[in-house]
């Protein structure tokens, strides 16, 4: 009895030990010079027992950037199910003669599918090869020729653009990608400037995919050192800002931004893959851009369907590379699954009402879906309650598998490299202008399994140097 005493009692101290030593570590944080004007917020937690490993400001919600994607990602897994797959509609609204000859038009229905022609999911420099393969579907049903229209329509995901809370910078960015109905490629394209001689302005000579009526307003200065582009303009909005210097005689410049677009871009862009493989067409409209209205489906033929990618590999690119462009598709496609209006606001109505029920959500703020909108404010606590009832769920397995890992995948590769946190810390990232987060999980060297979050806003020094200052309090969980 007095060895099993003693063996309790060391057993005790060396988790007693353990546990202070993290929160030790998230103290030596909160002192530090270049947090002194920020907010530290910390929650970890034994996932078996319960117990607090260590806490600050654990209750207090602000912006967690990236994190928020947690959210989006589980829902959608939950919701829609890992083998759920956004599909792609070809409807034939008229006849279809022996010759070929399809009098009338092709409907082509979005169902938001983000994986179509994603660089994440197609070899490089093929991202447009399903375009190709529609064609070739197109001829084996025996249409040659279209007298009417191929119309696009994406109108069941509404064409609200960027979700609210995002800056005006980030509406032209890659990373800023919008969601839509019809989407392809990442909704990502390219204007390409020519340049003339020192001290002359740049010009706009083509985009890929082409845009129809763009206004491209440049002040791009030719200089001998050249520089950066940067590009302006709200969603949908024709008229594009540009500003930068460029290096003189460049013929074709290119600078990639977000698609302006997308329904329209995509269907014009269709056209000339139809017609490389002979199919005649007369004439593309997109639904929004030609302001029609959009037939009842049920009363046209479905030719074709085309599936995207598994709801399984969506989240594990979208967490692993931190995909803004996934995560706010995801928050549409349960939207429009659950009640046939695949918007932002459908589906962020969605996201909360789920939440709700799951976790206390007292002042839990989600208004997008990849964590860009400055509106967001989360808790540690919201968090480490979410990573609770992820991991008494059926989905936990395929959840932790999508996560990257520390010093060794996704936007952890570098974290905690050669140290104890390695391939033991498996959490999301989340980075904006003065802010950095972590939430996920930590397998402990002792076998406990940890869920933790961890958020700093504002501090002093640059991102590298905070993410040294964070690291200490994801080896000591790892240690634990």
């Amino acid at each position: 009895m007095r060895s099993y005493i003693l063996f309790l009692s060391v057993l005790l101290t060396f988790f007693a030990h353990a546990q202070n030593k993290i929160q030790n570590k998230v103290d030596q944080l909160v002192n530090n010079p270049n947090t002194e004007n920020a907010t530290v917020v910390f929650l970890a937690i034994d996932l078996e027992s319960g117990d607090t490993l260590g806490k600050w400001n654990h209750k207090s919600s602000l912006p967690y950037a990236s994190n928020a994607k947690l959210f989006s990602t589980y829902t959608a897994l939950e919701l829609l199910g890992e083998k759920y797959q956004p599909k792609t509609r070809f409807y034939v609204e008229g006849n279809l003669s022996p010759e070929g000859i399809l009098n009338g038009n092709l409907w082509i229905r979005g169902g938001g599918d983000i994986s179509l022609g994603s660089k994440y999911f197609s070899d490089s420099g093929k991202e447009y090869a399903f375009l190709s393969k529609w064609a070739d579907t197109l001829i084996k049903l025996g249409i040659k020729e279209i007298t009417g229209s191929v119309i696009s329509d994406g109108s069941e995901f509404g064409y609200e653009g960027a979700p609210d809370g995002w800056e005006w910078s980030d509406h032209t960015m890659t990373y800023g990608a919008p969601p839509s109905g019809i989407c392809f490629a990442d909704n990502v394209m390219s204007y390409y400037f020519k340049s003339g001689s020192v001290g002359t302005i740049a010009t706009l000579v083509n985009t890929y995919p082409k845009l129809p009526g763009v206004n491209m307003h440049s002040t791009i200065k030719v200089a001998s050192s050249g520089g950066g582009i940067t590009l302006y303009g709200g969603p949908l909005a024709k008229d594009r800002f540009a500003k930068g210097y460029l290096p003189p005689n460049q013929t074709s410049y290119p600078v990639q931004s977000t698609m302006v677009d997308p329904e329209l871009q995509f269907v014009v862009l269709l056209e000339e893959y139809f017609q490389k493989k002979g199919i005649k067409i007369n004439s593309v409209k997109s639904v929004r851009d030609s302001h029609l209205n959009t037939p009842n489906y049920n009363t046209l033929k479905l030719v074709y369907t085309n599936y995207g990618s598994t709801l399984s590999e969506i989240i594990t690119k979208t967490n692993l590379h931190s995909v803004n462009f996934f995560a706010e598709g995801l928050v549409n496609l349960v939207g429009f699954e659950k009640t046939g209006n695949g918007s932002t606001d459908s589906g962020l109505n969605q996201m909360n009402q789920f939440w709700s029920k799951k976790i206390n959500s007292k002042g839990l703020f989600i208004n997008d879906g990849s964590g860009l909108s400055r509106s967001n404010a989360m808790s540690p606590s919201h968090y480490v309650e979410m990573l609770r009832y992820i991991y008494r769920s059926k989905n936990y397995a395929t959840f932790l598998s999508s996560l990257p890992v520390a010093g060794v995948s996704g936007t952890l590769g570098k974290v905690c490299a050669g140290q104890d946190g390695q391939g033991r810390v498996k959490a999301k990232s989340g980075t904006l202008t003065r802010v950095k987060a972590y939430s996920g999980y930590v397998q402990s060297k002792s076998g406990k399994n940890i869920a933790f979050s961890i958020a700093v806003n504002n501090f002093t020094c640059s991102k590298g140097e905070i993410v040294n200052l964070i690291e200490p309090v994801l080896n000591a969980m790892a240690a634990y």
